[in-house]
């Protein structure tokens, strides 16, 4: 996983837990004020490479900032954000993207 800018302590504990893991090959991370952002990457079949792009996919938002406890959302085809019932840390947030207990990431 790659992220956007080289600031932001937050994506970078999200690319530690990430690691090399396949998974995230094709996704990026943006550090913003009110979390992380995920984008991922799109290849439409059959087209060139140069014509894939990148697409909101998931975000890590503060639910408790005094106990560092985040929660997790995704893009749905509405162009709306929508929260899971899920929260934790923030390294919790980021296993729960690839456990994708909801199957809404990679399912």
């Amino acid at each position: 996983m790659d992220r956007i800018g080289q600031h932001g302590v937050m994506a970078a504990r999200a690319q530690a837990v990430v690691g090399d893991d396949p998974a995230f090959a094709a996704v990026l991370v943006e550090e913003r004020k009110a979390g992380l952002v995920f984008f991922r990457r799109v290849q439409p079949e059959g087209r060139p490479p140069w014509e894939g792009y990148y697409t909101l996919w998931a975000r890590i938002v503060p639910d408790d900032p005094s106990q560092s406890r985040y929660r997790l959302e995704y893009m749905r085809y509405t162009g709306r954000w929508q929260p899971l019932d899920f929260a934790g840390t923030l390294e919790e947030c980021v296993r729960e993207i690839r456990r994708d207990g909801s199957g809404v990431f990679f399912g």
